[in-house]
Order: structure tokens, then C-alpha cells, then sequence
């Protein structure tokens, strides 16, 4: 269970995505229905090593299903990968 905190932490995320869609020139039509968003987070412990945090937030916790986010995490690697081997600015684009 959500805290109210968590709640309102992922409204929060959800308002600026949809900003942030509106930005990069996106179209507003439809719904944003899930979202996966992977964080690295780097620092350096007592002992001052470094180490490196990896997190994955999606949308409430639980509206995507893992099959969904899977999905959606593979789609996105396939475009990333084709932008780096196509000299196309449209490859990674709205």
C-alpha cells in the first residue's frame, strides 16, 4: 500500500511527464497509460568507494503489469539501438 506521500510523489511524476511530452513537442492526444522511468544514481560509501544505484519507477506501482513494462522497456532499447547504427534523426524522435 501507497503511502499518501508515494501518492502524491507519483502525481507529481505523472504532471511533469505529461509537461515534459508537451515540451519536446509530443502530441497531447490520448492518454498516458503507463511509463517506466530508470534512474542511475552514482556516490561513494564511508570507505569512499564508489558504487552505483539502478531504479525502476513505474507509473503507481502497479498499473502496468510486468509483461507491460518488459515490453515497453524492449521496445525502447530496439529505437535506442537503431538510432546509434542509423545516421537518421528521425530514429529516436517524436
Amino acid at each position: 500500500m501507497r503511502t499518501q506521500e508515494q501518492k502524491e510523489a507519483d502525481e507529481a511524476l505523472t504532471a511533469a511527464i505529461e509537461q515534459v511530452l508537451l515540451a519536446y513537442g509530443y502530441p497531447p492526444e490520448g492518454v498516458l497509460a503507463n511509463y517506466v522511468v530508470l534512474l542511475e544514481r552514482k556516490g561513494w560509501n564511508d570507505d569512499s568507494d564508489p558504487y552505483t544505484g539502478n531504479y525502476l519507477i513505474n507509473r503507481d506501482e502497479s498499473t502496468a503489469s510486468l509483461s507491460q513494462i518488459l515490453g515497453m522497456l524492449e521496445y525502447e532499447s530496439v529505437r535506442v539501438r537503431k538510432s546509434i547504427w542509423v545516421d537518421d534523426d528521425d530514429a529516436s524522435g517524436p
